[in-house]
């Protein structure tokens, strides 16, 4: 065993990343000299198992490192170090084995994330700098539209009422796009205010399907509707609910063509109620499927390039449905359409004694 660690120690000494191994029995196998800086240890500093996480802030992950091979779910998390100066750390951890299966430990990766966070928040910043100084240009601009469409600074001729129609509907278009600006803005800055009560997300569909009602009845798009009655109430904010749906399901009336189908389901499952949106839609390309939550992301493949938006209405939904708990799944196509699976925990009642 110790000739196996060594063998491995050598070999991770020389990268790049911060490299920790806690061996089956629990003691600190392997600390590379990047882990060893990266936790915020001087290189004359002593490390051992017991003050692995000494300069560890966020100390809710001080047993992070401790887990050994009992941990069977590796997820990325964020580290906190105070020490020589306050940074950030993405940990990540794998199960090592030998040629023959035998669990040797946990292996974690460390890599530094302080500059990408601070380009994050620079931009998060920028975002909603910019944002919030739209919204009043925006405002006075569909203002003098709207009284010029009334008449009220002269006669309008039908050519001037189709310009300033067309003018109306891409401002509409452009406060869309700063609320969806605002909201990511946000949610990422943790500043998103939530009003969570018991409801019904069949209301909070079939509000959506009301909204959509007009788009749907132009492109003639054959809604079939499966909501069962007596569904158990969620746990939400009905409004960001409302939020979520729009955004999947007027992306399913957006993407399908004239005389589309768009089915939506309603069932239980594993204690979530499971909304399934279904389209006749242009699909997904298989190898843009695990991005299309991204920020900013755009297929290439889109079928319609004036279909295009910026790519936030999935990412803003997919936190959304976070903040509640909830998970979203996408099953897609190209060319065939796509279904996307939106989960909601129910909320668990106590039951009387």
């Amino acid at each position: 065993m110790l000739g196996k660690t060594c063998e491995i120690d050598r070999m991770v000494k020389s990268m790049g990343e911060g490299v920790v191994m806690i061996n089956k029995q629990g003691e600190l196998a392997i600390l590379n000299s990047m882990a060893k800086q990266a936790l915020g240890f001087s290189s004359d500093e002593e490390v051992t198992i017991d003050n692995l996480v000494k300069y560890i802030t966020n100390k809710k992950n001080d047993n992070f490192f401790r887990k050994g091979v009992e941990c069977k779910e590796y997820v990325p998390i964020e580290i906190e170090v105070s020490n020589p100066c306050p940074h950030f750390l993405s940990a990540i951890q794998t199960l090592v084995k030998d040629e023959n299966g035998e669990e040797l430990g946990i292996v974690t990766i460390l890599r530094d994330i302080s500059k990408d966070k601070e380009i994050n928040q620079l931009k998060s910043d920028f975002i909603s700098m910019v944002s919030h100084d739209l919204r009043s240009p925006l405002a006075t601009i569909k203002n003098v539209i709207e009284i010029l469409l009334a008449g009220q600074a002269g006669e309008v001729t039908d050519a001037q009422e189709h310009l300033l129609k067309l003018a109306d509907k891409k401002i509409n278009t452009l406060n869309y796009l700063v609320a969806d600006l605002l909201d990511l803005s946000k949610i990422e800055s943790g500043q998103m205010r939530m009003e969570f009560a018991l409801m019904d997300v069949v209301e909070a569909v079939q509000d959506v399907l009301t909204t959509l009602d007009k788009t749907v009845q132009e492109k003639n798009i054959q809604i079939n509707a499966n909501l069962l009655p007596r569904t158990p109430k969620v746990y939400g904010d009905y409004q960001r609910i409302v939020q979520i749906f729009m955004n999947i399901i007027g992306n399913a009336v957006k993407f399908t063509d004239n005389n589309g189908l768009i089915t939506i389901q309603l069932s239980e499952e594993d204690g979530y109620a499971k909304i399934s949106v279904k389209d006749t839609g242009p699909g997904i390309a298989s190898e843009d499927v695990n991005k299309i939550f991204d920020k900013f992301f755009q297929s290439e493949k889109t079928i319609e390039s004036s279909s295009k938006g910026i790519g936030l209405g999935l990412a803003i939904a997919k936190k959304l449905i976070e903040a509640h708990k909830g998970k979203i799944e996408v099953e897609s196509k190209f060319g065939e359409g796509s279904t996307f699976h939106i989960f909601f925990p129910f909320l668990k009642m106590r039951k009387k004694s």
